[in-house]
């Protein structure tokens, strides 16, 4: 699925509707997974059909 990050993980606040959370935690309880897993399991997903779409990618160093 999405390659195990590197030892670069960064931090990502997140506004959202109190509602919405709780209905995504229920979802992520459903499928036994946490919502860090899920969050990072949408946005892997988004990113690579992104890329199908419009090719890889590439950052540059000044970029980080």
């Amino acid at each position: 699925m999405r390659k195990k990050p590197t030892g670069n993980v960064k931090h990502v606040s997140l506004r959202i509707d109190e509602e919405l959370l709780r209905k995504f935690a229920y979802v992520a309880e459903y499928q036994d997974r946490s919502m860090n897993w899920m969050v990072m399991n949408l946005i892997s997903k988004a990113v690579k059909s992104f890329e199908e779409k419009h090719g890889e990618i590439v950052l540059d160093k000044s970029d980080e």
